[in-house]
């Protein structure tokens, strides 16, 4: 009888460990974006920007030019199926578009650099964080970007992540709904950025 129950102990364990994982994935796939990350942003200020350009080895000319540009961020769900979103960035250098992804689903687009990025995109309900992670797909080292996302005095707030190989705030951006000032910009700190995990 022993034995049984210890066979029974075991196959339960068993069955435990080989469905963790789908249902882990599961309750991936049914979290949503909340409709306040929905719509264009547009960049209101920025902290940092010019060292960051720096360290990824960009030049002083093309660091001014850059610092020129204007950034707009949309986020909305994609027209082709309700249960993925769209993600666009538009500049005067370059626009780019993130098509029909979900949630914890990794993608593959032209980045910034015209390069190709496995892109990941992710949600923290318990912190109310968006969350953007590229990694160049051609470059084997490389760690590449997170950014998270953060509302704070009804701004969207995007600070680049510690695990891009900065300090917790070093390159932070804000942007706002198209015309208001920003009054606060607001940091995320490092327990925050801790719970990116892909």
């Amino acid at each position: 009888m022993k034995t049984l129950k210890y066979i029974s102990t075991a196959s339960l364990l068993f069955c435990i460990l080989l469905l963790s994982p789908k249902v882990i994935m599961a309750e991936v796939t049914n979290i949503k974006l909340p409709d306040k990350f929905l719509g264009k942003f547009e960049l209101d200020k920025s902290e940092n920007f010019d060292e960051y350009l720096q360290s990824k080895g960009i030049g002083w000319i093309l660091r001014k030019m850059i610092m020129m540009t204007s950034l707009t961020k949309e986020f909305k769900k994609s027209s082709s199926d309700s249960d993925t979103y769209d993600a666009f960035n538009y500049s005067i250098k370059k626009d780019t578009a993130y098509l029909s992804w979900k949630l914890g689903e990794t993608i593959r687009a032209e980045g910034f650099d015209s390069k190709i990025h496995k892109i990941t995109f992710t949600y923290d309900p318990e912190t109310d964080t968006f969350y953007e992670k590229h990694v160049r797909a051609d470059d084997p080292d490389d760690k590449g970007e997170v950014y998270g996302y953060k509302f704070e005095a009804g701004r969207l707030v995007m600070t680049l992540l510690p695990s891009s190989g900065l300090m917790p705030g070093d390159y932070c951006c804000a942007f706002n709904d198209g015309g208001l000032s920003l009054t606060n910009l607001f940091t995320v700190s490092s327990q925050i950025l801790n719970v990116f995990i892909l």
